[in-house]
């Protein structure tokens, strides 16, 4: 069989994370967010070493993610299409990554990850919203904008873990 896939659907591909951000039309972000906790649960069971893996995981997953992002900017000139969500599973792999420094993963810590997570990603205190509007005026720099806030929002949704952990 021969696979002619365009650059193009491998980029969409992969900023979808896996196409899941294309499921739902309603709360892809959140769709995103719960297919990396999945991503994330065997990961917490088998591995020997949460911290190391959850780190390299959320360093490819956001360097991949800022070049996915800014090769869907420049087709569809959309600053921060709502079915890009590897951003949702940069910050939920970098929460998990934050929150194994402090204690040791479960079940309940990945769930509490998540809901934390989506608040932060979606309140966007201070200075999330700022970081993403300055770095997205820059065109060059729009895949990262769109990575970077959901990093800033893992920090304080870790944050929330690890004080009622």
């Amino acid at each position: 069989m021969n696979f002619n896939f365009s650059k193009d659907k491998i980029y969409n591909f992969i900023a979808t994370f896996f196409w899941a951000g294309s499921i739902s039309p309603v709360a892809p972000g959140t769709v995103g967010s719960i297919a990396a906790s999945i991503v994330a649960l065997p990961f917490c069971w088998f591995s020997s070493n949460n911290g190391a893996t959850f780190l390299i995981l959320s360093i490819v997953t956001f360097a991949v993610g800022v070049y996915c992002s800014q090769k869907i900017y420049e087709v569809t000139n959309n600053k921060d299409p709502q079915y890009v969500v590897i951003d949702e599973a940069a910050g939920i792999f970098f929460t998990i990554f934050l929150v194994s420094i402090f204690t040791k993963i479960t079940f309940g810590k990945v769930l509490f990850s998540l809901i934390s997570f989506r608040i932060f990603d979606i309140w966007k205190p201070y200075p999330i919203r700022d970081i993403e509007k300055t770095v997205s005026d820059n065109h060059q720099l729009v895949g990262f904008s769109i990575m970077v806030d959901d990093i800033v929002a893992a920090v304080y949704a870790a944050c929330l873990v690890i004080l009622f952990r």
